[in-house]
């Protein structure tokens, strides 16, 4: 699992115009007005390898523990923002 930290502003507009691209499609079924991304100053991006059953047996294990994981960082990082 990792965790990236994005702070590159330039990256950032860069993203959201990506997002523009995707979202103000007519047919797009998510519909959002800009700032897609909300402006925020920072991102916290988690992530992880999602495994197959080809890769390993414990495939099924192993991508439960990362969902678990992640959620509970997000949840924590969301209880900690409302304190």
């Amino acid at each position: 699992m990792h965790l990236s930290i994005i702070t590159n502003r330039e990256a950032m507009k860069l993203a959201d115009d990506v997002a523009a691209e995707i979202f103000a499609k007519p047919d797009s079924p998510i519909k959002m007005p800009r700032p897609y991304l909300y402006n925020a100053p920072v991102w916290i991006i988690l992530s992880g390898k999602i495994y197959n059953e080809n890769e390993t047996p414990q495939a099924h294990l192993m991508n439960n523990n990362l969902f678990w994981n992640v959620g509970s960082i997000i949840e924590n990082m969301e209880l900690q923002a409302t304190e």
